[in-house]
């Protein structure tokens, strides 16, 4: 009852106004031109006329919130990473000097609703001659079981996403990189030395899937470089 209240509220002020204000002059104007027998059915269709316009704005309204709170409601989803902070990237010791290095990415929901089944999958890898390069497959989310290729993304919540691990000696700056698939394939990418590998990581499962382009491999400080979204894919 209070809406119905509030709507024709509105559109009583609406209309109201537009019939005092410009509406009021414009019709004195032209009872100045037209017989006056003619007057009065001029102002009848002039006050319709406007009450008619005032509902349509009264509409408009209301629509234009409705799409508003629709639009910030709508799942989306993006991708983000802090370069050299936890646990985007990890170290962990494992033995004798050795270590274990994770490499990961966030996804991030800016939406105001759940996303259930969101999932993030290796669109293209270049190059490809790598055996274990294996397109359109998932990537294992951190901290879920192996094996698990969609997940829950909250409203404004984010994941977190293995993307590369690797293990390394004592003695050695870098070596061959394993993607993290969250199935059981072959994932190592042999060193490149200075060059790297060129990823397109895509994430989907609430709105449009987004495409994000970025760079794996060299040295130590290119290990996850360039997190870049692609438009227009």
């Amino acid at each position: 009852m209070n809406r119905i209240r509030d709507f024709l509220t509105s559109i009583a002020s609406d209309w109201i106004g537009r019939m005092s204000g410009g509406g009021g002059l414009l019709l004195t104007v032209i009872g100045f031109f037209v017989p006056a027998e003619w007057q009065r059915q001029g102002f009848v269709l002039f006050g319709v006329a406007c009450l008619f316009y005032a509902s349509f704005r009264a509409w408009l309204a209301l629509a234009r919130q409705r799409d508003e709170l629709l639009a910030r409601l709508e799942p989306r989803l993006e991708l983000f990473r802090q370069p050299d902070v936890k646990p985007f990237f990890e170290e962990l010791p494992v033995q004798a000097g050795s270590k274990s290095r994770y490499l990961r990415v966030g996804i991030r929901n800016v939406g105001g609703t759940d996303v259930p089944h969101a999932r993030l999958v290796l669109e293209a890898c270049e190059p490809a001659t790598s055996p274990g390069v294996h397109p359109e497959h998932e990537l294992q989310p951190m901290g879920k079981l192996p094996g698990t290729l969609t997940f829950l993304v909250p409203a404004h919540g984010t994941v977190l996403v293995d993307v590369a691990t690797e293990f390394v000696s004592p003695d050695e700056q870098f070596k061959e990189i394993h993607l993290c698939y969250a199935q059981g394939l072959t994932n190592t990418l042999p060193p490149r030395g200075d060059d790297r590998y060129r990823l397109v990581l895509r994430a989907e499962g609430g709105g449009p899937a987004v495409r994000y382009a970025l760079e794996l491999g060299g040295r130590l400080t290119w290990r996850l470089d360039g997190l870049t979204l692609l438009k227009g894919d």
